[in-house]
């Protein structure tokens, strides 16, 4: 993502809840990466912003084609989550 934010938000007791807005440079949906699984969340781009996407299959040939990006790629999903559980934490 770049130049813009992206609005996260879910379906709750049928109308839509803003969980977030994530400034630009921060990645999201790491859960379902992590088993193949479906989205928790809705995410909109607002203006200005290129979001950009992976599918699961790709990404898995990606990091099983090369060790030393799958390492790099899973430690920085790690720091991510760590990052995002103290902030939950803090709240």
């Amino acid at each position: 993502m770049r130049d813009g934010r992206v609005r996260v938000s879910r379906a709750a007791e049928e109308r839509e809840v803003i969980l977030s807005d994530l400034p630009a440079g921060l990645t999201f949906g790491e859960l379902s990466i992590l088993d193949d699984g479906t989205a928790s969340a809705t995410l909109h781009a607002l203006p200005r912003t290129v979001v950009l996407s992976l599918s699961f299959a790709d990404l898995t040939r990606i990091l099983d084609d090369s060790p030393r990006t799958a390492a790099k790629f899973w430690r920085a999903i790690a720091l991510d989550l760590r990052a995002r559980l103290i902030q939950t934490n803090e709240v």
